[in-house]
């Protein structure tokens, strides 16, 4: 009921793990979470999101720390691991393990800061 609220576009598993302060800002563009996820606290969806899997999967295979964001359409496929305060660009596709405080971008995605094509 509580997501009819937020736009009604979601498909939240209720087997996914996720901390406290979860914050969907483009409601209308729906997400998607894997029962396969387990989130920190304050994670922040904008819109059209996906947190997912490419293979067999197991609970904790989607493993996003505290204070995570991911921008418009942002995608993250499993299994792989997301430190605290990762920033996902909008429509980046992450695959692979991010340390904390990456900012991710492009798909597939890389740390922008480890990025040789990426200029700022």
């Amino acid at each position: 009921m509580l997501f009819n609220l937020l736009g009604s576009r979601h498909e939240i598993h209720y087997q996914a793990d996720i901390g406290k302060g979860l914050k969907i800002l483009h409601a209308s563009l729906g997400v998607v979470v894997s029962k396969y996820a387990v989130c920190g606290e304050h994670l922040t969806l904008t819109g059209g999101n996906c947190l997912g899997g490419r293979a067999a999967m197991k609970p904790g295979d989607v493993w996003l720390g505290n204070h995570v964001s991911l921008g418009a359409n942002a995608v993250v496929l499993g299994p792989v691991r997301l430190g605290d305060r990762c920033v996902v660009g909008a429509g980046a596709v992450v695959i692979a393990d991010a340390p904390a405080d990456s900012v991710l971008v492009g798909v597939p995605a890389k740390n922008k800061a480890e990025s040789r094509n990426y200029k700022s």
